[in-house]
């Protein structure tokens, strides 16, 4: 940090940032096709299930994250 130039006025601080949570947090997604049984298709939509958000919680959950 040392070498970073600042000039008269200036002020140099450090930022720390966690990447981690960034991505956690990241509101970006990413379109991804899977196979099920039909049967819990079907369960599923008669129970108006938003499958995207019961995918993202398992895998939340698998990754201990």
């Amino acid at each position: 940090m040392e070498d970073i130039k600042v000039h008269a006025d200036d002020l140099k601080t450090v930022v720390y940032i966690d990447m981690e949570e960034y991505r956690r947090n990241n509101p970006k997604t990413v379109r991804k096709n899977v196979t099920v049984p039909e049967y819990l298709v079907v369960l599923g939509k008669q129970q108006n299930i938003n499958f995207s958000a019961v995918l993202t919680e398992a895998l939340k959950n698998k990754l201990d994250i």
